[in-house]
């Protein structure tokens, strides 16, 4: 990619945690991004699954699209967050 999501430049590697911080980063709240993206994955992969390119590479790509939305999907829906550990006071 060529900017990062949150903390994360791989887009494989994007976790609802670093949608969470592009929220905090440009000042929208955490629900309205998790679920604009959510919404967003999901059009996305149903429009996909109803157009046909005639090329080589297009099932692929495709494909390819399509697992990463749901991968988001997944990922937003979850409730299970992994967040850093806290750091006490004085330390």
């Amino acid at each position: 990619m060529a900017m990062k999501i949150g903390g994360q430049y791989q887009c494989d590697r994007v976790t609802r945690t670093d949608f969470e911080q592009l929220a905090t980063d440009v000042g929208l709240s955490k629900s309205l991004v998790n679920s604009r993206v959510t919404e967003l994955a999901e059009a996305v992969h149903s429009k996909l699954q109803t157009i046909t390119i005639d090329a080589p590479i297009s099932h692929q790509l495709s494909e390819q699209i399509q697992n990463r939305c749901t991968r988001i999907c997944t990922l937003q829906k979850s409730r299970v967050i992994m967040k850093k550990p806290s750091r006490g006071k004085g330390r």
